[in-house]
């Protein structure tokens, strides 16, 4: 049970990521007035990052992140994919238990907080989210 509680927040904070923007609440939409009527424009998506280890490497090595059906084995493929989304999209990464200092992508040197600035200049929140028991 202590476990539970333990994991509770991490799973709940998941679960807000992950969910179909159609089901929040009214205060997460706004309304943009067009020519007398209003019209509800839905939150910006949210994309969350799945993270493979690469093959032969240990469980802190090189991973490969994957969004959908897309994988990026290279950090200038994913940074690429951060510069095609709309401005106010959410890119989620959930690492478990295990902290990285540096986006862990093959020829990355770049480190998570120099990662969510990068995300930011073109209006993405990055959210590195680690459990850590």
């Amino acid at each position: 049970m202590k476990r539970w509680l333990q994991i509770a927040p991490l799973i709940a904070t998941l679960a807000g990521c992950m969910a179909d923007p159609r089901s929040h609440d009214s205060e997460n939409y706004s309304a943009v007035p067009t020519g007398g009527r209003a019209v509800l424009q839905t939150p910006p998506p949210t994309h969350i990052v799945w993270s493979i280890r690469a093959d032969g490497e240990h469980i802190y090595g090189r991973r490969i992140f994957q969004i959908g059906k897309q994988r990026f084995t290279a950090l200038q493929e994913f940074k690429a994919f951060i510069q095609s989304l709309p401005p106010g999209s959410i890119v989620a990464w959930n690492t478990g238990c295990i902290l990285y200092e540096t986006i862990p992508l093959l020829h990355s040197d770049m480190t998570i907080h120099t990662f969510k600035d990068y995300c930011q200049d073109y209006g993405v929140e990055f959210r590195y989210i680690c459990g850590g028991f």
